[in-house]
Protein backbone atom coordinates (compact mmCIF):
# COMPACT_ATOMS: atom_id res chain seq x y z
CA UNK A 1 0.00 0.00 0.00
CA UNK A 2 1.42 3.60 -0.85
CA UNK A 3 2.68 5.71 2.16
CA UNK A 4 0.84 9.47 2.41
CA UNK A 5 2.60 12.29 1.90
CA UNK A 6 2.57 12.83 5.49
CA UNK A 7 3.85 9.52 6.29
CA UNK A 8 6.51 10.02 3.72
CA UNK A 9 7.84 12.69 5.41
CA UNK A 10 7.34 11.84 9.08
CA UNK A 11 9.78 9.00 7.74
CA UNK A 12 12.42 11.82 6.60
CA UNK A 13 15.34 12.37 9.81
CA UNK A 14 17.07 15.24 7.42
CA UNK A 15 16.54 18.77 6.46
CA UNK A 16 14.77 20.22 3.84
CA UNK A 17 12.44 22.46 1.55
CA UNK A 18 9.18 21.17 -0.04
CA UNK A 19 9.27 22.48 -3.40
CA UNK A 20 7.68 21.86 -7.02
CA UNK A 21 3.98 21.23 -7.51
CA UNK A 22 3.03 20.28 -3.54
CA UNK A 23 4.84 23.50 -2.32
CA UNK A 24 2.49 25.91 -4.72
CA UNK A 25 -0.63 24.75 -2.56
CA UNK A 26 0.54 26.32 0.24
CA UNK A 27 0.79 29.43 -1.54
CA UNK A 28 -2.73 29.42 -3.45
CA UNK A 29 -2.21 27.60 -6.29
CA UNK A 30 -3.04 23.66 -5.84
CA UNK A 31 -2.07 21.52 -8.73
CA UNK A 32 -1.98 17.61 -9.49
CA UNK A 33 1.44 16.56 -9.22
CA UNK A 34 3.22 12.77 -9.21
CA UNK A 35 6.00 13.28 -7.08
CA UNK A 36 7.48 15.06 -4.33
CA UNK A 37 10.24 17.32 -4.84
CA UNK A 38 12.81 18.28 -2.02
CA UNK A 39 15.69 20.64 -1.72
CA UNK A 40 18.73 19.95 -0.19
CA UNK A 41 21.77 20.85 0.72
CA UNK A 42 24.74 18.80 -1.09
CA UNK A 43 26.18 18.38 2.80
CA UNK A 44 23.63 15.82 3.11
CA UNK A 45 23.34 14.12 -0.21
CA UNK A 46 24.61 10.72 1.04
CA UNK A 47 22.65 10.71 4.35
CA UNK A 48 19.57 11.75 1.84
CA UNK A 49 20.60 8.64 -0.83
CA UNK A 50 20.84 6.57 2.66
CA UNK A 51 17.52 7.25 4.12
CA UNK A 52 15.73 6.63 0.85
CA UNK A 53 17.31 3.32 0.27
CA UNK A 54 15.93 2.23 3.99
CA UNK A 55 13.19 3.58 2.89
CA UNK A 56 12.85 1.10 -0.33
CA UNK A 57 13.78 3.90 -2.75
CA UNK A 58 16.15 3.19 -5.73
CA UNK A 59 17.47 5.68 -7.86
CA UNK A 60 16.62 6.00 -11.43
CA UNK A 61 18.92 9.50 -12.18
CA UNK A 62 21.06 11.47 -10.80
CA UNK A 63 22.96 14.32 -13.05
CA UNK A 64 23.98 17.31 -10.65
CA UNK A 65 21.80 19.17 -9.19
CA UNK A 66 19.06 16.53 -9.88
CA UNK A 67 18.13 13.52 -8.18
CA UNK A 68 15.18 11.10 -9.13
CA UNK A 69 14.28 8.21 -7.00
CA UNK A 70 11.33 5.31 -7.12
CA UNK A 71 9.77 2.78 -4.85
CA UNK A 72 7.20 0.55 -5.74
CA UNK A 73 3.96 1.46 -5.33
CA UNK A 74 5.20 4.59 -4.12
CA UNK A 75 4.99 8.30 -5.08
CA UNK A 76 8.71 9.52 -6.62
CA UNK A 77 11.02 11.71 -5.28
CA UNK A 78 12.95 14.04 -6.89
CA UNK A 79 15.86 15.92 -4.95
CA UNK A 80 17.31 19.76 -6.01
CA UNK A 81 20.98 19.06 -4.21
CA UNK A 82 22.09 23.09 -3.86
CA UNK A 83 25.45 24.28 -2.05
CA UNK A 84 25.40 25.25 1.35
CA UNK A 85 25.04 28.80 0.45
CA UNK A 86 22.50 28.59 -1.42
CA UNK A 87 20.68 26.18 1.14
CA UNK A 88 21.32 28.58 4.11
CA UNK A 89 19.87 31.58 1.63
CA UNK A 90 16.99 29.75 1.19
CA UNK A 91 16.16 28.03 4.29
CA UNK A 92 16.61 31.59 6.53
CA UNK A 93 13.87 33.15 4.07
CA UNK A 94 11.74 29.96 3.95
CA UNK A 95 7.94 29.88 5.77
CA UNK A 96 6.69 27.27 7.60
CA UNK A 97 3.34 25.61 6.97
CA UNK A 98 1.82 22.92 9.57
CA UNK A 99 0.62 20.35 7.26
CA UNK A 100 -1.21 16.72 9.32
CA UNK A 101 0.75 17.04 12.23
CA UNK A 102 3.89 18.24 10.79
CA UNK A 103 5.55 21.81 9.67
CA UNK A 104 6.85 22.02 6.62
CA UNK A 105 9.51 24.74 5.48
CA UNK A 106 9.00 25.77 2.00
CA UNK A 107 11.41 28.54 0.14
CA UNK A 108 9.49 31.93 -0.02
CA UNK A 109 7.68 32.84 -2.90
CA UNK A 110 10.54 35.23 -4.87
CA UNK A 111 12.63 32.43 -4.51
CA UNK A 112 10.01 29.51 -6.00
CA UNK A 113 10.07 31.66 -8.87
CA UNK A 114 14.03 31.68 -9.01
CA UNK A 115 13.74 27.86 -8.90
CA UNK A 116 11.40 27.59 -11.77
CA UNK A 117 13.57 29.90 -13.93
CA UNK A 118 16.04 28.17 -13.11
CA UNK A 119 14.31 25.15 -14.15
CA UNK A 120 12.24 26.70 -17.52
CA UNK A 121 15.77 27.78 -18.96
CA UNK A 122 17.52 24.88 -18.62
CA UNK A 123 17.92 23.52 -22.01
CA UNK A 124 17.08 19.35 -20.01
CA UNK A 125 13.97 20.36 -19.27
CA UNK A 126 10.92 18.92 -20.78
CA UNK A 127 7.71 20.70 -18.52
CA UNK A 128 8.75 24.31 -19.05
CA UNK A 129 4.86 25.21 -20.16
CA UNK A 130 4.27 24.02 -16.53
CA UNK A 131 7.32 25.72 -15.04
CA UNK A 132 5.68 29.03 -16.77
CA UNK A 133 2.52 28.52 -15.09
CA UNK A 134 3.74 27.99 -11.53
CA UNK A 135 5.72 31.19 -11.90
CA UNK A 136 2.78 33.24 -13.42
CA UNK A 137 0.44 31.57 -10.31
CA UNK A 138 2.73 32.60 -7.64
CA UNK A 139 3.50 36.05 -9.52
CA UNK A 140 -0.68 36.67 -9.65
CA UNK A 141 -1.68 34.95 -6.12
CA UNK A 142 1.54 36.39 -3.79
CA UNK A 143 1.04 40.32 -5.82
CA UNK A 144 5.07 39.43 -6.66
CA UNK A 145 6.31 42.75 -8.28
CA UNK A 146 9.12 42.70 -10.76
CA UNK A 147 9.78 46.31 -10.17
CA UNK A 148 10.96 45.03 -6.65
CA UNK A 149 14.98 45.34 -6.66
CA UNK A 150 15.91 42.25 -5.15
CA UNK A 151 13.10 40.32 -7.04
CA UNK A 152 13.73 41.92 -10.18
CA UNK A 153 17.70 40.92 -9.36
CA UNK A 154 16.33 37.23 -8.99
CA UNK A 155 14.69 36.75 -12.32
CA UNK A 156 17.53 38.61 -14.13
CA UNK A 157 19.99 36.24 -12.19
CA UNK A 158 18.15 33.12 -13.29
CA UNK A 159 16.20 34.11 -16.66
CA UNK A 160 16.91 36.97 -18.32
CA UNK A 161 14.98 39.99 -20.06
CA UNK A 162 12.71 37.98 -21.78
CA UNK A 163 11.79 36.40 -18.66
CA UNK A 164 11.64 39.61 -16.36
CA UNK A 165 8.84 41.20 -19.31
CA UNK A 166 7.03 37.61 -19.14
CA UNK A 167 6.34 38.18 -15.42
CA UNK A 168 5.79 42.04 -15.89
CA UNK A 169 3.02 40.62 -18.28
CA UNK A 170 1.33 38.30 -15.70
CA UNK A 171 1.37 41.40 -13.44
CA UNK A 172 -1.11 43.02 -15.49
CA UNK A 173 -2.95 40.25 -15.81
CA UNK A 174 -3.64 40.77 -12.21
CA UNK A 175 -4.30 44.62 -12.98
CA UNK A 176 -0.97 46.21 -11.94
Amino acid sequence: MAKSISQILGEIHLPFLLIGGHSLAFYGYPRNTLDIDFLVSEENTEEWFSQLRRLGYVKIHHQDPFAQFTASGQIPIDLMIVSPATWEKLLGNSRDFPFEGLTLQIPAPEHLVALKLHSATSPYRAKVGQDWEDIRQLVILQNLDPKNPSFRDLILRYGNEECLHKIEGFCHERGN
